[in-house]
């Protein structure tokens, strides 16, 4: 038995990514009324009326709601829209601290609304694919995963100074580690939870940021998997990749061409060819799968639980940056 779709629409955060939130949903629920929660900024022409406290929250009383804030507010908005029965999309990192990701997952057990986190690299098509041939054996043992992601921050956003984002500042959230957390998601959903992770942080002189803008990343399996994750944000030559090497066959992904590749015996054949339009098109995905979760009443993935295991491997990560040690997520 299905419920009726949400008529009352709530997005947290005015950044680029809220608003790219708030654009799917103008198209997958037309009729729903929408307002943004913004404490501070007042709103523009054309834009949906905001609301500034949790009063107003209760007087709107949204179905649903897109935590797309900083990071570092994440786990505050996200407790009180799940206590009040809001389904809730928490954008990417789930916190800015393992534990209070960690207290979120206890709460979100009593709670009666939904939660899913955005990693919408789970509903792009090629890596789909990817995973989907790595879980049905086309690889056979998975020896090794390397995952790859290089970027230049100042051009995330342009005509916008990316010193002021919240991917630039520590106190809000920001640094590699947090911001490309996407191929530690994949990481997981491939391979599972690592036994254990060694990391390298490093800061970019030529930014001239507080937080990590260079993450490599080593990663050990109790089955004897080797993974390993180069997550760059001062690097201007983008690219985007994932590799799985198995005993069979080696798979890889590229964001260059949109395509998945096998790589075995008989030479390298394309499996999936993917394309921009796969690209433009998973947020509108990740959004309609949610939407069909809050119909239907059942639990989105990835939920809260799997937004902890990316901040566990983050927190190890950090450990071992200044330990110099292999640490337990």
């Amino acid at each position: 038995m299905t419920r009726p779709g949400p008529q009352r629409v709530l997005v947290v955060g005015h950044g680029s990514i809220a608003r790219k939130h708030l654009t799917v949903l103008e198209r997958l629920l037309p009729d729903a009324a929408k307002a943004i929660w913004m404490p501070h900024r007042p709103p523009a022409a054309g834009e949906p009326a905001f609301v500034r406290s949790l009063d107003e929250v209760d007087a709107f009383a949204p179905d649903i709601a897109v935590i797309a804030s900083p990071a570092s507010e994440h786990v505050a908005q996200a407790r009180e829209l799940l206590r009040r029965g809001v389904g809730v999309v928490i954008e990417k990192p789930l916190s800015d601290r393992p534990d209070d990701a960690l207290a979120l997952a206890r709460e979100a057990d009593s709670s009666t609304g939904i939660a899913m986190v955005a990693y919408p690299m789970r509903f792009y098509a090629p890596v789909e694919s990817l995973r989907r041939a790595v879980a049905d054996g086309g690889v056979g043992v998975v020896e090794s995963l390397h995952l790859r992601s290089t970027s230049y921050l100042p051009d995330w956003r342009p005509g916008v100074d990316f010193r002021r984002t919240a991917s630039a500042r520590r106190e809000l959230g920001g640094g590699a580690l947090r911001e490309v957390s996407h191929e530690l998601d994949l990481l997981v959903w491939i391979a599972g939870m690592p036994r254990a992770v060694a990391s390298d942080l490093a800061q970019s002189p030529g930014l001239g940021l507080d937080v990590e803008t260079s993450v490599r990343l080593l990663a050990r399996y109790d089955a004897g998997t080797r993974a390993s994750v180069h997550l760059d944000i001062a690097d201007r030559a983008l690219s985007r990749e994932v590799r799985v090497v198995g005993s069979d066959a080696t798979l890889v992904w590229s964001l260059a061409d949109h395509a998945v590749r096998r790589y075995d015996a008989t030479g390298a054949v394309v499996v999936y060819q993917g394309s921009d339009a796969d690209w433009g098109a998973m947020y509108e995905n990740e959004i309609a799968y949610f939407l069909d979760c809050y119909a239907r009443g059942t639990s989105p993935e990835p939920g809260i639980d799997d937004g902890v295991r990316v901040m566990k491997i983050i927190g190890a990560a950090q450990r071992s940056a200044t330990s110099g040690n292999w640490e337990q997520p």
